[in-house]
Order: C-alpha cells, then sequence, then structure tokens
C-alpha cells in the first residue's frame, strides 16, 4: 500500500456484546471480497492529512486500476438503531481526512438508515447500504469497482464575464478576483473547479453552460479600475474517463446477518491480471457511452460516476499541483530565455502526462482561493 498504516491489535470482544457484533460484521464483509487482484485489510489505521493523528478504517479494500492504486473504505455499523446523519458526517470527514475520495466509500448498516441519513450519504456520494439486502445491494458495489469504473472529467473549454469596464485589452487580471482589501483571492478557474466539487456541474457526459456565482465581496481591478462583475458562464466539457477490466463471474452463498444462517447469494468476481496498464477510453457523450456498454461481452458491471477531482483549465488539471507548477515555471523561463518557442497553450499530456493519477496528487498550497476555502470551512 502507497501509505504508512498499522492494524489494530485487540483481544476479542465478550459474546453478545456491541463490539463483538461489529467485529462478525467486519469479518464476514472482509472474507466476501477475498479476490486475486483485491488486498482486503481490516482494522486498518491511515495516517491523516494533517500528519497529527492516524483515522481507523473497518474494511479497506485495495486495487490498482491503469497503474493507480485504487481504495475502497467501508464503514460497518450492527447496532439496534438506524444510522442517523451524525454517523454519515463523521465517515465523510474520515475519508476526507485520509485523502480517499468519498465516492470511493461505502457504509454498511445491519439496521438501516434515518431518511435524513440517506440523504445526507446520497448527496455526498458515499453508498449507504443495508445488509439485509446484502444480495441486491452489496456484493454488485464491489465487482462494479474492479471491472468498469467511469470517472467523469470536466474541461472548461471558454469563459465570458461581463463587467462595467469597456475596451479594455484581456489580460490576467481578466481571470483574477480580489477581496474588500485589493487582496487576490481566487480566479474563474477556481469558481468553476468550486462548482464541479459541489455539484453544481452535472454528471453528464456532454458540454453544459454553467452559470457562476461570484462570493460576497469579490471584485476585480481591471487596468486600475475597480470593476463591477455583472455575470459569469462558462462552457464545461465533461468525458467519461472509462476504465474497464474483464474477468469471470460466479455465484458464492452468504451469510444471512439478521438469521445468522447461510441463505443468501453474492456475485464474485475473479479478474485477470493485467500485464500491461489498462487503457482509458474517453467518451464525449451519453450515446457514446451507451454503446460502448453495449458492446460489451457478458455482464456489464459499473460501479457508477467518479468526479475527478479536479478540472481541466487551458491545459493543465486545476488547482494545480506542485510537481505542474515547476513544469510551467520552468517552461516559462525557457521562453523568456529565447531558448523555446511561447509553450502556451500548454498540452495536459506534456504538464500532466498520458494518464490520470495527476489529478489525485497532492494540490499546491500557495493558491490563495485555498487559503480562502479553508477559512471558510473553520
Amino acid at each position: 500500500m502507497d501509505k504508512p498504516h498499522r492494524v489494530r491489535k485487540k483481544k476479542n470482544a465478550p459474546t453478545g456484546s456491541t463490539r463483538s457484533k461489529g467485529d462478525f460484521v467486519e469479518e464476514v464483509i472482509a472474507n466476501m471480497h477475498e479476490t486475486p487482484g483485491v488486498k482486503v485489510d481490516r482494522n486498518i489505521f491511515l495516517p491523516a492529512q494533517d500528519g497529527g493523528r492516524t483515522r481507523e478504517i473497518d474494511v479497506l479494500l485495495t486495487s490498482q486500476v491503469a497503474n493507480y492504486p485504487v481504495h475502497i473504505a467501508i464503514e460497518c455499523k450492527n447496532e439496534k438503531k438506524s444510522v442517523g446523519i451524525e454517523e454519515i458526517d463523521e465517515f465523510i470527514g474520515k475519508l476526507q481526512d485520509v485523502n480517499i475520495p468519498v465516492q470511493h466509500g461505502i457504509f454498511v448498516s445491519a439496521s438501516g438508515y434515518t431518511s435524513g441519513a440517506a440523504k445526507r450519504a446520497r448527496k455526498a456520494g458515499l453508498k449507504p447500504l443495508v445488509l439485509r439486502d446484502i444480495t441486491k445491494q452489496f456484493p454488485d458495489v464491489v465487482q462494479q469497482a474492479f471491472q468498469s469504473i467511469v470517472y467523469l472529467l470536466a474541461s472548461v473549454s471558454r469563459f465570458q464575464i461581463v463587467n462595467n469596464i469597456k475596451h479594455v485589452e484581456r489580460s490576467s487580471e481578466i481571470l483574477q478576483f480580489r477581496d474588500v482589501d485589493g487582496n487576490l483571492v481566487g480566479s474563474i478557474a477556481d469558481l468553476a473547479w468550486d462548482a464541479w466539487r459541489s455539484g453544481n456541474i452535472p454528471e453528464i457526459i456532454g458540454t453544459h453552460e454553467i452559470k457562476l456565482t461570484l462570493p460576497d465581496g469579490w471584485h476585480q481591478v481591471i487596468a486600475g479600475q475597480v470593476a463591477k462583475v455583472e455575470s459569469i458562464s462558462v462552457t464545461v466539457k465533461v468525458v467519461g474517463c472509462v476504465i474497464t477490466l474483464t474477468g469471470k463471474v460466479s455465484h458464492m452463498s452468504l451469510i444471512d446477518l439478521v438469521e445468522r444462517k447461510t441463505e443468501r447469494n453474492q456475485i464474485k468476481a475473479t479478474f485477470e491480471e493485467p500485464s500491461e496498464p489498462v487503457p482509458v477510453q474517453n467518451l464525449s457523450s451519453e450515446e457514446d457511452l451507451k454503446e460502448f456498454l453495449k458492446l460489451r461481452k457478458g455482464m456489464v458491471l459499473t460501479l457508477g460516476r467518479i468526479r475527478i477531482p479536479r478540472i481541466v483549465w487551458e491545459g493543465i488539471y486545476w488547482p494545480p499541483s506542485k510537481e505542474s507548477m515547476k513544469k510551467i515555471t520552468t517552461l516559462l523561463e525557457e521562453y523568456q530565455k529565447g531558448n523555446i518557442p511561447d509553450p502556451r497553450p500548454f498540452k495536459i499530456s506534456e504538464i500532466e502526462g498520458d494518464d490520470l493519477s495527476q489529478a489525485w496528487a497532492p494540490v499546491w498550497t500557495e493558491n490563495p482561493f485555498l487559503h480562502r476555502a479553508d477559512k471558510d470551512n473553520q
């Protein structure tokens, strides 16, 4: 695994205790997913992003897709009362703390959910599952994660901003915003990225016209003049990046955790170990995706739609990573020295590489918009 971790060591809990019931569920869930090519860990501790503590994951599944490690974290609850919003928010916070996408989280409850908790989980992209209906819900999610994954990549192809200043040549100032004290606080790219990660851009493959909302107190300064922004809009193209692995599907009996007996079925898939990097199929419309899935042989299993955590802005992933900023800075310095032609517009393959892994790289911490977002969340 690519992160330092440790496994919890504990004594057996008394039979019938709350902890023993939780341990039983964790053990069954972990055993269900013993599949070639998938590493299963129970009660694993992952380091938090701040480096000051560790967070425990009940069951962690790890596999490699397109040379990128994919982690699926499973939270198990086996209590009398239904799971509430507090437990959902706690798990979401844990996933964010250890840098696992919320869409890669699965919450398993043996007692169901309150209506508010289920809505909260779905809105966040978390999978809320009920253990009583494990045949229909749980096995499919795990298979889908390692057979066909649809990642959604949003690219801004055009923007338009209307303000009260006329006849000013375009410069970087048109892209930037300042606060009441004149400090740089963000850009159009930041606003588009915020719309993407907050769900204001739909998970529909194709082109979308999106109006962006300017935060209170933000304004532009162009050629020394304070501009009043009237409207901001962007054209966003959402591409479906599909990664597919082939394998064989079989049925296995499962333990009914309510009746405590083996009487339910599990769909279990065994996938071939890729001998080379798995290709990514880029699809530009929903019709293209339907045709692609229709042509697949056998059972087509998909995890759903996972938003890639960045957008593409002028040839790079935004917000930029530290590595990307170094490459861009080097290219611009070489251009200013006259050693190379103007590298702009940048090509994403030259800055970010040919696979999707850089979209999950740590972001450049000097971005002023990120500092503002941190303050808003405090």
